[in-house]
């Protein structure tokens, strides 16, 4: 009797723990699905509004969840413009570091690294113009965006580093290529009515008569 008893203690406790196991993976989701609507929510009103135009009250309308809700998760913007500009990066997926070394790993082909950057990056631009555009219009009167858009920077100018390491390139020259992989420069050719498409053809043009400056050499001052 006294084994039988132990017995169904240690499987009442195991079949607890399961269920408050599962109950506890079951919220954790459930907070996530929520997050990701009140992101993806925010996302569009900031495109569409601007940041600061955009209240809690609308991000809860859109995101068809409470006022309360959206506060408890993102009480401020500190906490929801990093959400948002990881969401627009996230739209598709930029090559990661171990990613552009493993598959292009011959130094004597800088060129095949530099294209595939160049041409997911613009298109990482192309999906997430909206909330970009606003970030960058309002980063030097919103701190939080002012930062958002040092990190999307420094992610490229990471990958760009990679791209480049073990290419015999000044440093000059890789300062010009970072500027012209910059979102805003992107944004100059978009503007002026250059096709998606070309607009990564044509920085790809630019970037790479970087890696060759003896092919365009520099006019004279006279």
């Amino acid at each position: 009797m006294r084994i039988f008893v132990i017995r169904y203690v240690s499987l009442t406790a195991e079949v607890s723990l399961t269920t408050r196991r599962y109950q506890m993976t079951e919220r954790a989701e459930t907070t996530v699905r929520t997050q990701q609507r009140i992101v993806r929510a925010a996302v569009r009103l900031h495109a569409r509004n601007g940041v600061r135009a955009t209240r809690w009250d609308d991000i809860a309308a859109t995101a068809r969840t409470g006022r309360a809700t959206v506060y408890r998760h993102f009480p401020d913007l500190a906490a929801l413009v990093p959400a948002c500009a990881r969401a627009v990066f996230a739209a598709i997926d930029l090559p990661d570091a171990a990613t552009l070394e493993r598959e292009f790993a011959d130094p004597a082909r800088p060129e095949l690294r530099l294209a595939r950057l160049i041409r997911q990056t613009c298109e990482c631009y192309e999906r997430g113009a909206g909330w970009l555009r606003a970030a960058e219009r309002e980063s030097d009167l919103v701190p939080e965006l002012a930062g958002a858009m040092r990190r999307i920077r420094s992610g490229v100018a990471v990958l760009l580093e990679v791209v480049l390491r073990s290419t015999p390139v000044t440093e000059e020259h890789r300062r010009v290529i970072g500027a012209l992989l910059d979102f805003s420069f992107w944004r100059q050719l978009r503007q002026a009515g250059i096709a998606p498409g070309a607009a990564a053809d044509t920085i790809l043009e630019l970037a790479l008569s970087q890696l060759a400056p003896r092919r365009y050499p520099r006019r004279s001052d006279g």
